[in-house]
C-alpha cells in the first residue's frame, strides 16, 4: 500500500508540474498555430482566402489508462483584410486525473507588408488570458490510509507573444514565447502554500507547400511543417509532419517527434468541390503511437478535429 501511495503520489507531482510548466500535446498542429504563436494565420486564409474560420478539437492520450490526459480546444479566428488585422481567440481545457487547467485567450496581430503586392509579409502578434488550475486531490482515494489532500483551483493571467514572417509562395516561419512572464500560481496547502513555477517555452515553427499533380486534381500538394521547442532544464524537441493533398476533398498525412512518437492523420474537406457557397467543412482524425518502452505501456493516443470556414464581406 505505501509503494502504491507513494507511486501515486509522484504522479499527482508530475502531471501538476507538467501542467504547470508545459503547453499540451497537440497533433495536427497546422490547425492550431495560434495555440502555439499569437501571429499565425490559419491555413483557412492562406490557402482559400477563408477569413473567418472556428476549429474545434479533442484528445484522448494514453487510451485506456485510467486518468489519463484528455484536452479540448475550441479556436476561434478572423482575418480583417482591410485594416491588416488578425484577431480571434481560443479556449483550452486540459485534464489529467484530478488534476487540469482551462484557459480562455484573446488575440491580436498586425500585418506589416513587405511589397506593395502583398507577396510577403510579417505578422506580429500577442495573446492575453486568464488561466484556471485545479487540484481535487481529494476525490482520490487510498484504500485503508487516512491522507488528506485539500481541494483548490486558482486563477492567473498568462500573456503569449511572437511573429510570423509568410510568402505568398507558400511557405512561412515564425518564433514565439507563449507564458512570457513566467507568472507562478500558488495552492494553498495545510502549511502554508505550494507555488509552482511556470517556465517560458520558447518555439520555432515553419513550413512550405510544394504543388504536385495527382489523380487529375490541381489541388493537389504536398505540406511540410514543423516545430523545434526548448523549455529550460529539459531536451529540446522536434515536431515534423508531411501532409499530401490527394484532391481537393482528402489528403493524409505522418508525422513524428523526437519524443518518440509517430502519428498518422487523415481528413476531408468539404465543401469548394460541391460547390457549398456558404463555407468549408473539414474533418481530420488523428492516431499517435508512442515508440519508446514508456510510451508504449500507457496506450496510443487519438485526436478528432471539425472545422468550419467561410467568406466575410467587409
Amino acid at each position: 500500500m505505501i509503494k502504491y501511495i507513494f507511486t501515486l503520489l509522484v504522479g499527482l507531482i508530475f502531471a501538476l508540474s507538467a501542467q504547470a510548466q508545459q503547453l499540451p500535446s497537440l497533433a495536427l498542429f497546422r490547425d492550431k498555430w495560434n495555440v502555439l504563436n499569437p501571429a499565425s494565420m490559419s491555413s483557412d486564409y492562406i490557402f482559400g482566402d477563408r477569413t473567418m474560420s472556428l476549429h474545434a478539437s479533442y484528445r484522448d492520450q494514453w487510451s485506456g489508462f485510467e486518468g489519463a490526459p484528455w484536452t479540448g480546444l475550441v479556436n476561434w479566428e478572423y482575418v480583417i483584410d482591410n485594416v491588416n488585422v488578425t484577431t480571434g481567440g481560443y479556449f483550452l481545457h486540459d485534464q489529467t486525473g484530478e488534476i487540469g487547467y482551462s484557459g480562455l485567450y484573446g488575440r491580436f496581430a498586425y500585418r506589416l507588408d513587405l511589397d506593395r503586392r502583398g507577396d510577403h509579409w510579417i505578422n506580429i502578434g500577442l495573446n492575453a488570458g486568464v488561466v484556471q488550475y485545479r487540484a481535487k486531490l481529494s476525490d482520490i482515494s487510498f484504500g485503508e490510509e487516512e491522507l488528506f489532500l485539500g481541494d483548490d483551483q486558482v486563477y492567473h493571467p498568462d500573456f503569449g507573444i511572437g511573429f510570423m514572417y509568410y510568402n505568398s509562395d507558400k511557405y512561412y516561419f515564425g518564433f514565439s514565447v507563449p507564458q512570457t512572464f513566467g507568472l507562478s500560481p500558488r495552492f494553498r496547502t495545510e502549511d502554508g502554500e505550494l507555488r509552482l513555477d511556470r517556465v517560458q517555452h520558447i518555439y520555432v515553427m515553419g513550413g512550405t507547400y510544394f504543388d504536385v499533380y495527382l489523380f487529375n486534381s490541381d489541388a493537389s500538394f504536398i505540406e511540410t511543417s514543423a516545430f523545434v521547442r526548448y523549455v529550460p532544464n529539459s531536451p529540446i524537441t522536434v515536431d515534423a509532419h508531411v501532409r499530401c493533398q490527394f484532391t481537393d476533398v482528402f489528403w493524409a498525412g505522418l508525422g513524428g517527434s523526437t519524443n518518440k512518437t509517430l502519428r498518422a492523420d487523415v481528413g476531408m474537406d468539404i465543401g469548394e468541390s460541391l460547390n457549398f457557397s456558404a463555407g468549408q467543412i473539414r474533418l481530420a482524425f488523428s492516431y499517435g503511437l508512442g515508440i519508446g518502452s514508456f510510451g508504449n505501456s500507457l496506450g496510443n493516443s487519438l485526436e478528432a478535429h471539425v472545422a468550419y470556414s467561410w467568406y466575410t464581406y467587409e
